[in-house]
């Protein structure tokens, strides 16, 4: 399969976020990587978001220890 791009509303259904402002604000802070298509126009791809929730995920106290984060 090759790469898969999404859209920024695929995006926030994929990383369930509440706004496009979240997305927004987390493409600045640069915890998700973004292209840029143009002046206006986001691009995603999903096998690098998916690498960049699994570094942040691996990053939480007690992530992949065998515990459920908050339990």
């Amino acid at each position: 399969i090759g790469v898969v791009w999404l859209t920024v509303d695929e995006t926030i259904a994929h990383l369930g976020l509440p706004s496009r402002g979240a997305l927004y604000q987390a493409v600045r802070r640069g915890q998700i990587p973004a292209h840029r298509l143009g002046p206006r126009r986001l691009r995603f791809r999903r096998d690098e978001i998916d690498a960049a929730l699994g570094r942040a995920w691996n990053q939480l106290p007690g992530a992949g220890d065998g515990r459920t984060i908050g339990g």
